[in-house]
């Protein structure tokens, strides 16, 4: 390990140097797992009670988070659409004002609609 002096922030001052190790470029490179050991794609294999190299409670805990986080913001969601009244049909107010015969009346317009649309689509 090499070591360098950085001068420190109040350096005008007269403080202390401050002293950081860095690997010696020089050096070989160091391998932690053999060569039996590396999967196909040349990564070391996972440590038993780790996730993609992060310690399995760490895991648990931050998917519970972000599952709770999501949860909770679909049931805010959901509540201020319910409450706005965005899930309703946009013409809601009309078909509960309709009573029976409007209702008949709706059928048998959409009945000759759909028996238009399909004579039109004979003659093509």
């Amino acid at each position: 390990m090499a070591a360098v002096d950085l001068p420190a922030k109040n350096d005008a001052v007269g403080a202390e140097s401050v002293e950081i190790n860095l690997p010696n470029p020089t050096a070989p490179p160091t391998s932690t797992a053999s060569s039996s050991e590396e999967n196909a794609t040349g990564a070391a294999p996972e440590q038993p009670g780790t996730v993609w190299g992060i310690d399995r409670v760490i895991w648990d805990r931050a998917r519970l988070l972000c599952f709770s986080v999501f949860y909770t913001m679909e049931y805010i969601g959901e509540t201020v659409v319910s409450v706005l009244g965005l899930d309703e049909s946009r013409y809601q107010y009309v078909m509960d004002g309709m009573d029976e015969r409007d209702w008949e009346v709706a059928r048998a317009v959409q009945a000759r609609k759909d028996q238009a649309a399909q004579q039109g689509d004979n003659a093509a």
